[in-house]
């Protein structure tokens, strides 16, 4: 979760204050409100308030509050995650996260800190820093080859990273689009745009100004993006990539004028040299879009998000790319056991990573470090306790609920296809049309729960662990 990107991450500890909640925040209009309307609404004083506007649409809020019970922080994470924007919510007994309270400003009785060692593993948001990006080559690969053949054969290219949420999507784009900064031998103008909760009208104008300030020069300010990217090459003659992230969910929702809208920009950039454009998202919600818009993406070259594989998943657990920092030992039992539970997610990878960092001997402190199988199990029961990795993929509503449920009482050994699955689930909800059977499972799809391969299947073993947990502790 980083510049221009709807984020937010709560983290509660204990301090000299009481608890302390960091916010890393989106720069909108009303989110700062909202966050405080969950404190007061949940009647938990702030004894101190701090932020700091740290890039463009970005920033971090911190406030101390006063003591709550673990019931009511229970509560605040619930109706902390439900605010729009929240990327996640870590409780008290995560680790500290240094790249997020070491950007505030310091309170006047805390000690400034010289140097400030950044940890091995990041959770949750897209990945900023190459060194803690494993795998994913073939993705990156696709990528470069698709620029390389814009710019080369001076043609337009359109591509489709698509996956379920938090696989690695944005992950994926940002570095790619952090090479294409980089290289200096062909240079190229680049801009990302994140487009979560925007209509289209939203991201025209948003890429506009992007466009402007990145080009150096007056665009026409009445003009279409098409516009400005033909100004852009006429004068510069430099290549140009344009990443709309979560563009899905911006198609699904496009009204008569937007489809329109976008179609015209589609047939004109198609016609303009040396463009790549990225389209990010889950391949759910075209169900729900205007057909044209589905094909759109779907004649774009596809670059779908892969899980890790074990050998990346053993390089991201012992920080292969840190070495020179961190010496992180890891038997090969516990990176097999990993990737089995996670099936390489790699969210998940490195929420089991943090906290078996953060769970050895030494501490965040540590330097060298080895993790065991006994750290794993720790780990494991941890996240599962928390439940905080899990909430996006948890059911909404009696029918996901009915799916869900009907998955883990399965007798069947394989995964279960879609015509049995309707009947265990119609025996559950009868009145549940085919429509809303089939939304349903999409919605799960989309959000990481489900995976199909030859029928349905919960999408690894530990979130399979947390569904149960919860199935029986609602019982």
């Amino acid at each position: 979760a980083r510049r221009g990107e709807p984020a937010l991450e709560m983290i509660e500890r204990v301090r000299e204050i009481g608890h302390r909640a960091v916010a890393h925040v989106m720069d909108r209009a009303g989110i700062a409100a909202e966050v405080l309307k969950v404190f007061s609404h949940n009647a938990v004083d702030i004894v101190e308030i701090s932020g700091r506007r740290l890039g463009i649409g970005w920033g971090v809020i911190r406030c101390g509050i006063d003591f709550a019970s673990s019931s009511r922080q229970k509560r605040l994470v619930e109706e902390l995650s439900a605010i729009s924007g929240v990327r996640r919510v870590i409780d008290p007994d995560s680790p500290r996260v240094p790249l997020l309270e070491d950007l505030l400003p310091h309170r006047a009785d805390a000690a400034v800190p010289l140097w400030t060692k950044a940890p091995p593993f990041q959770v949750g948001p897209a990945l900023e820093d190459d060194q803690l990006f494993y795998g994913m080559e073939d993705q990156i690969a696709t990528l470069a080859q698709t620029f390389q053949r814009a710019t080369e054969v001076q043609t337009a290219e359109y591509v489709f990273v698509h996956g379920p949420l938090r696989t690695g999507k944005s992950s994926i784009v940002k570095r790619f689009l952090r090479a294409r900064e980089r290289d200096h031998q062909r240079p190229s103008i680049v801009v990302y745009e994140f487009a979560q909760g925007k209509t289209w009208r939203e991201v025209v104008a948003s890429v506009h100004d992007a466009l402007q300030r990145l080009a150096g020069r007056g665009l026409r300010s009445n003009g279409t993006i098409e516009d400005a990217l033909r100004d852009i090459r006429a004068s510069e003659r430099t290549p140009i990539v344009l990443a709309v992230d979560e563009a899905v969910g911006v198609f699904a929702t496009a009204d008569d004028d937007d489809v329109l809208s976008i179609l015209a920009f589609a047939a004109a950039v198609r016609r303009i040299p040396s463009v790549l454009l990225v389209f990010v998202g889950p391949t759910a919600p075209l169900r729900l879009a205007d057909v044209r818009l589905a094909h759109t993406l779907q004649v774009a070259t596809a670059v779908p998000v892969a899980n890790l594989t074990r050998r990346n998943v053993q390089r991201l657990l012992s920080a292969e790319q840190l070495a020179g920092t961190y010496r992180i030992t890891v038997p090969d039992a516990v990176s097999n056991g990993v990737h089995a539970l996670t099936r390489g997610n790699p969210y998940w990878v490195a929420e089991l990573a943090m906290l078996m960092f953060s769970q050895n001997d030494h501490g965040l402190d540590a330097t060298e470090v080895v993790f065991t199988e006994d750290l794993l199990s720790k780990a494991v029961a941890l996240s599962l306790r928390r439940g905080l990795a899990f909430l996006d993929r948890r059911p909404q509503g009696t029918l996901e609920r009915a799916i869900i449920t009907s998955l883990l009482m399965s007798v069947a050994e394989s995964p279960v296809p879609t015509a049995l699955l309707a009947d265990a689930v119609k025996s559950v909800t009868p009145y549940a049309t085919r429509d809303a059977f089939r939304d349903a499972l999409d919605a799960l799809e989309q959000r990481g729960a489900l995976l199909f391969e030859n029928g349905w299947q919960i999408a690894a073993p530990i979130l399979e662990r947390y569904f149960r947990r919860e199935f029986e502790r609602s019982i």
